[in-house]
């Protein structure tokens, strides 16, 4: 894998991180000295969280990463995280604004090589209420607020439920399904750039 090799044919990046790690490996090839160069959002201009730095290493020709930060919430990212970053970002570029959400997910899919990623549909919908129904009466989510207990209880109707609500249903339906499995509930057709780059990075995490 040679980051330094596949940032240098990348044109037109729209990617925070990318953007970072672009201007760390500019930097150290425009020296003449060997050493570690380190790149901040904030030194490119990049204005909207998340921020980053990007740190790499100078030897002669060859350039190697040392560390991809997160600066805003302290996540460091592997070189293959980072590399799985630009293989989703390629997918994107061919697109605006916005994604069809079909695609989206596929594009998720491929850069989380270590788990499946699903999207709630709306025929299991039911099903997964009635399985956070039995683990909420059963005690095991002892963390429940008592809000969000009391309307997973209560409430039969999707579309009543609050987004906290459903995130819990979503939660305990992936622990259902069982392995590295994430749910996610998304009714729209089209999905913003910007929200399935959010969820690549928090993929990434563990990779």
């Amino acid at each position: 894998m040679d980051l330094a090799k596949t940032l240098e044919s990348l044109e037109n990046v729209e990617h925070p991180m990318i953007k970072v790690m672009k201007a760390a490996y500019g930097k150290a090839k425009s020296s003449e000295k060997n050493g570690n160069y380190k790149v901040y959002s904030d030194e490119i201009n990049e204005k909207n969280p998340p921020h980053f730095s990007a740190t790499i290493q100078k030897q002669g020709s060859s350039y190697s990463f040392l560390e991809i930060k997160n600066i805003s919430n302290g996540v460091v990212f592997s070189e293959k995280a980072a590399q799985n970053v630009i293989d989703s970002e390629i997918a994107l570029s061919k697109y605006s604004y916005q994604v069809p959400t079909d695609k989206a997910f596929e594009i998720m899919q491929s850069v989380a090589k270590q788990g499946k990623i699903i999207r709630l549909s709306k025929q299991d919908r039911q099903k997964a209420l009635e399985n956070v129904k039995r683990v909420v009466l059963t005690e095991k989510l002892p963390d429940i607020p008592k809000a969000v207990k009391n309307e997973i209880l209560g409430i039969e109707q999707w579309d009543l439920l609050s987004n906290s609500a459903k995130s819990r249903i979503s939660m305990q339906w992936a622990k259902k399904l069982g392995g590295k499995t994430m749910v996610i509930i998304n009714d729209d057709e089209m999905t913003d750039k910007d929200k399935i780059r959010a969820m690549i990075l928090f993929i990434q995490k563990e990779v």
